[in-house]
């Protein structure tokens, strides 16, 4: 396989010799709309169109063809889907408000959808708008930013499907542009009809929820003319699409962008193939007349018909590797990933890989490595390189080293060898600590503030690309009340000690208690504080920092308060929101709803919150915790007497207004696995690891794929 990419990259070097047209003579023949029925429904599950279901618009030739064909889709026997159109409003040019409304216009009037413009803003603060950005990364930063605003938009709607018009002439460019870019072989494959939304990372649960349909890439379709032999067998070509709007006097407006081959790489390989812009459509039909062969002509390895059966065979080859290596996985002994969600390290457990197979079998496993690099890189598209040839070798095939594997980094992640025993192997992977003299490439930065005020950031934002931040505010809040102002960062070296003592100290309302309490998040109502004894806070938070390796423990987001003291500069911490442990104070409180504030009985206690973490009723449950051996533990005056404790109620638990709830990246997202892999594939088994869960009750840790989709909290049920 790697000799027919010789070839094709052979024939790039030989674009001046003549030796087959790239396109053929003939009409094109339409896309019927039972034809596009049938291909959309190989793509969908179980063959059943969705509920909803979402068209990517551009305005274009093939987008409003993919518009016009998926109208058919409401006059099904089945319950017809609701379909949304989400036209992207780059604001790169000008004009480009104004034609995304008469789109807009068109098709809300002509077809009913429900249409929504969506202006393209930059997924974080910190980058720049579109129209500022280099010209050089103009068309990766546009991609990304397109990616986001459809996934969010997506999700916001609840439509699990979203149809993009890419036609095989796409795909043609696409293996084009990959060769010259020097991708692996892996990355011939092109397009896929079915993927997950790709650069969707800062949009928590576009990877699970979300699904990408091509349906245009169907290969198997009849031979729709006009485009030389097999050509309806390799899907739909630009040409039908083009005879489908002339068809049905359908508009469509083009982007005098794509013509510039000086601004984007696809745009030069585009003219290169000769799949240059189509004309508009009141002189498409002589343009059609008067141009029935390209000037051009090209290698035949580089016709359509070549490139797109050739990234057909790549895929095929692809898959297949992939399985064999689920299934040696799955023979061998299963691959563990335990993730634990406080500090954002794993630990992987491997079988050991037999060295004879190194050689064909490294390319699939550095794949399946990429795959576990995304759940925990910080970094958006981390390079495949050192995975292949750094990585790879040394998790799996550590015999076959000169010398005993080392702790190495690579992909944003530091690789620490733990065990490398007869069968098998351990590794300890935790985020690269940051360095001062090189820019991190974390997605989100590593920084950020949280808004005081409340309705903001009430959707979900990524921090350091590995973990989810957003604010509860309940809907009866005063819109104009301002809170504490918190930002999250990482934890630094000297804030350990400080931040322990900090959290025992003793609330004066309750002198049992401390000024710590544990959030409790839910997927419905409030959020509520559950007050903490210091032994209690102090066991969780050391215990915590004490199983993060090395200097992970520095990469672990806290949360900062402003204040006006010269000992600390930076900000003083009053949270760890990845283990729900705040101080007291930070958030607003309000009795619960269900409370009552009578004379003859205290509030009662929230139920879950009193089973993770009772307060103590009896003289037994007042020692459950003793207070560590270390210096600070003296500094902690002793338990009051059992009289005095008995005599005072408990504190109850309140609402907390306006509450940081966090939740690690992958966590949850991955919806309907009979086995939680998180995406990995067969062969691999990944467990999802709370420390506070370890102080609640003995009950059976949830499994991922059994959790639910909204929920930010991780511990036990």
């Amino acid at each position: 396989m790697l000799r027919i990419a010789r070839r094709r990259h052979a024939a790039l070097r030989g674009l001046r010799t003549p030796r087959a047209p790239l396109t053929t003579t003939g009409p094109a023949a339409p896309v019927a709309p039972d034809e596009f029925t049938r291909l959309l429904r190989r793509i969908c599950p179980d063959r059943r169109l969705p509920a909803r279901l979402g068209l990517a618009v551009s305005g274009g030739v093939d987008s409003m063809a993919l518009a016009h064909l998926a109208s058919a889709l409401l006059a099904e026997p089945d319950p017809p889907p609701a379909i949304h159109a989400f036209i992207v409003d780059h604001r790169a040019r000008p004009g480009s408000t104004a034609e995304a409304n008469a789109v807009a216009a068109f098709l809300s009037t002509r077809y009913g959808f429900a249409v929504h413009v969506l202006p393209l803003d930059p997924p974080h603060p910190s980058l720049p708008p579109l129209h500022r950005c280099p010209r050089s990364a103009f068309e990766t930063a546009a991609r990304q930013y397109r990616w986001h605003a459809l996934s969010r938009h997506c999700l916001l709607r609840r439509v699990s499907h979203l149809l993009l018009a890419h036609h095989v002439d796409d795909q043609a460019e696409t293996v084009v542009m990959r060769m010259v870019n020097g991708t692996g072989y892996a990355g011939m494959a092109g397009m896929r009809a079915i993927a997950k939304p790709p650069e969707s990372r800062g949009v928590r649960g576009a990877v699970g929820y979300l699904s990408i349909l091509r349906p245009f890439l169907v290969r198997g379709g009849p031979d729709g003319g006009g485009a030389g032999a097999g050509a309806g067998r390799i899907g739909i070509g630009k040409e039908r699409l083009i005879a489908t709007c002339q068809a049905n006097d359908i508009p469509w407006w083009e982007d005098p962008t794509n013509t510039d081959t000086s601004l984007t790489r696809r745009n030069a390989i585009r003219h290169l193939l000769g799949g240059g812009s189509s004309p508009p459509a009141a002189a498409a039909a002589a343009a059609a007349a008067t141009t029935s062969t390209d000037s051009r002509c090209l290698p035949k390895a580089l016709s359509r018909l070549s490139l797109v059966n050739f990234a057909w065979q790549i895929h095929s080859r692809v898959f297949l590797e992939d399985e064999h290596i689920a299934t040696r996985l799955h023979s061998l002994g299963r691959a563990h990933l335990s993730i634990c969600t406080f500090s954002g390290t794993a630990r992987l457990s491997l079988p050991r890989w037999p060295p004879q197979d190194m050689a064909a079998d490294l390319p699939a496993l550095s794949r399946a490595l990429q795959k576990l690099v995304d759940l925990l890189t910080p970094m958006q598209r981390p390079d495949a390189r050192p995975l292949r040839n750094q990585a790879a070798p040394a998790v799996f095939f550590p015999q076959t080293l000169r010398s005993a594997p080392r702790a190495f980094t690579a992909a944003g992640l530091l690789w620490t060898p733990e065990e490398l025993a007869a069968e098998r192997v351990r590794w300890v992977l935790s985020r690269q600590p940051p360095c001062r003299s090189v820019p991190d490439p974390a997605v989100g930065g590593m920084e950020m503030a949280l808004s005081s005020y409340p309705g903001d950031d009430r959707e979900w934002r990524l921090f350091d690309g590995r973990f989810y931040f957003r604010r509860r505010w309940p809907r009866e809040c005063p819109p104009h009340a301002e809170h504490t102002p918190l930002s999250i960062r990482f934890l630094k070296p000297a804030e350990v000690a400080a931040a322990r003592m900090s959290f025992r100290e003793l609330d004066p309302a309750a002198p049992q208690y401390s000024r710590s309490v544990l959030l409790r998040s839910r997927r419905r109502g409030a959020p509520t504080l559950a007050p903490l004894m210091p032994a209690q806070a102090d066991r969780l938070l050391s215990n915590a920092i004490k199983k993060v390796p090395g200097y992970a423990r520095f990469t672990v987001p806290v949360a900062v308060a402003a204040v006006d003291s010269p000992s600390a500069p930076a900000g003083q911490v009053v949270g760890f929101p990845t283990l729900g442990l705040w101080k007291r104070g930070v958030f607003a409180e309000a009795p619960p709803a269900t409370a009552t504030t009578t004379a003859a009985a205290p509030p009662p206690l929230d139920h879950a919150a009193a089973d993770a973490f009772p307060p103590p009723p009896d003289h037994a449950a007042a020692y459950a915790f003793p207070p560590p051996h270390h210096a600070a533990a003296e500094a902690v005056p002793p338990p009051p007497d059992h009289a005095a404790a008995d005599a005072v109620p408990p504190p109850p638990d309140f609402a907390a207004v306006g509450a940081v709830e966090c939740v690690m990246r992958g966590w949850g997202e991955y919806m309907g696995e009979d086995i939680p892999s998180a995406g990995l594939g067969r062969g691999w088994d990944v467990e999802w690891v709370n420390p506070r869960a370890e102080y609640g009750p003995r009950r059976k840790r949830r499994t991922e794929w059994a959790k639910t989709f909204g929920e930010g909290e991780g511990d036990a049920e």
